[in-house]
């Protein structure tokens, strides 16, 4: 008798692929075959199930000498690829790449027509976690019907030696231009391939000149931190604990929504149902962000109630997971994996996080919570730190609250006060734009 849970995953991919257009194979190694894929000298490559984006296997590229490379071969892979307009589908590439030792340097993508580079592109490497990767062909500099037979990856410059775990590379998806990232600020926008264009979450004016500078934490004058001090007052719920009593059914409920997420946790790896919000490339059984987020809040409300240490100790364990999973499934500062969902449900879900604060704080997961949060509202909103924002006011009703107060949860006062003065340069922006308030002053909704 056939495996049920293999036919269904089975049939998710094939749904997954029909939907966004693939034309050629998507690899998810889930046969453990690595047909095509070929390690250069200093590599090795091996199918794994230690992470993975989509199924339960991943490849592994491990490398020992600097520049290191691997390469995929299959013409027919290749075929019939498409340009087109900007604002029409065509043919692009993507795969999931999963990081565990962030570094501020490049790995190197050429396209390939026997022994000849006839496109290439680059990734900045700074991040942790999954990122999925890709762009539009014609982003690489290929011209149309030129033919393509692979492509080329090489290790991250000036790293000697390291690893990258490799999921649901599509070499043919068509589709529009996939969006700039903190990995990939040139897609869209090629021209941008030949600077060294960096962006960082500890100063966000790099590389953004437009925005305050950071300052010093001995330069921070004693006003700035009694008006932070006062803010957080303000917009921040109060620690809470009721504890009026936790009902079984409510831990039953938060328990059975955790477990169908799949989330393990083995040392400092974490697995689980991937969390997509509709990204470029959307892998098949992924759990929306607005799903994702009721599971987070159910155990809130649960951690909040309970009594016995045991279950608070679950509950906070439970909570804990759920973030580290979200993590590094990509939802971080800098990233793009999709909307996240219904905009009107943004202004419900942050307050999830800024009562479990501490919690956060605790287990070393504050900062990145905080920020990771606040990016996945840009589905609303857009990107804060832009130099000519545009905003309107069912933006403001659920974003501009909420903003301010995830960033007055970070740890680090410097980092604090940069962010809370760039947003300061967003709201001068948007104030004067019609867009947001009508020429006579007045606010309405939507555009007029």
């Amino acid at each position: 008798m056939r495996n049920p849970s293999l036919c269904l995953s089975a049939l998710l991919l094939i749904v997954a692929v029909a939907q966004s257009g693939t034309a050629a194979t998507v690899q998810d190694f889930e046969d453990s075959a690595t047909a095509g894929w070929q390690a250069g000298e200093g590599s090795t490559l091996a199918v794994t199930t230690e992470r993975y984006k989509s199924g339960s296997h991943s490849l592994r590229w491990t490398w020992e000498r600097p520049q290191a490379t691997i390469t995929y071969r299959s013409a027919a892979d290749f075929t019939g690829l498409k340009a087109a307009p900007k604002d029409k589908p065509a043919s692009l590439f993507g795969l999931w790449v999963h990081s565990s030792a962030p570094v501020t340097a490049r790995m190197n993508l050429e396209l390939l027509q026997g022994g000849n580079v006839v496109g290439a592109c680059w990734f900045w490497m700074d991040f942790r976690g999954w990122r999925p990767l890709g762009a539009r062909y014609t982003d690489l500099g290929w011209r149309a019907r030129q033919a393509v037979d692979g492509l080329r990856l090489r290790a991250p410059e000036g790293v000697p030696a390291g690893s990258l775990d490799l999921d649901f590379v599509c070499t043919n998806r068509e589709g529009g231009t996939p969006p700039a990232t903190y990995q990939q600020p040139w897609a869209g926008n090629p021209q941008r391939l030949a600077t060294a264009e960096v962006y960082s979450d500890r100063d966000v004016s790099q590389s953004r000149p437009w925005l305050p500078p950071l300052t010093p934490a001995d330069k921070i004058t004693p006003q700035q931190r009694t008006d932070m001090a006062a803010l957080a007052q303000r917009m921040l719920p109060a620690l809470r604990r009721p504890r009026s009593g936790l009902k079984p059914e409510q831990l039953a409920e938060a328990q059975r929504q955790f477990a169908a997420l799949g989330i393990q946790r083995h040392g400092g790896i974490i697995t689980g149902r991937p969390v997509d919000g509709g990204s470029f490339l959307s892998p098949p059984g992924a759990v929306t962000m607005a799903d994702f987020v009721k599971v987070c809040g159910q155990v809130q409300s649960a951690y909040e109630v309970a009594q016995k240490p045991e279950d608070i100790a679950l509950l906070r364990g439970m909570f804990a997971d759920l973030c580290r999973h979200l993590l590094d499934q990509g939802w971080d500062e800098g990233a793009n994996v999709g909307g996240a969902g219904n905009p009107y449900d943004l202004r419900y879900w942050p307050p999830i996080f800024m009562a479990m604060r501490d919690v956060l704080a605790e287990e070393g997961l504050l900062r990145d919570v905080a920020l990771g949060v606040c990016w996945s509202m840009a589905a609303l909103h857009g990107d804060v730190f832009v130099q000519n924002p545009s905003s309107n006011m069912d933006a403001f009703q659920c974003f501009n609250r909420n903003y301010p107060a995830l960033m007055l949860m970070l740890p680090d006062e410097s980092e604090r006060l940069q962010r809370l003065q760039a947003f300061k340069y967003h709201l001068d922006t948007v104030l004067t734009n019609n867009t947001t308030v009508g020429p006579d002053g007045t606010a309405y909704h939507h555009w007029m």
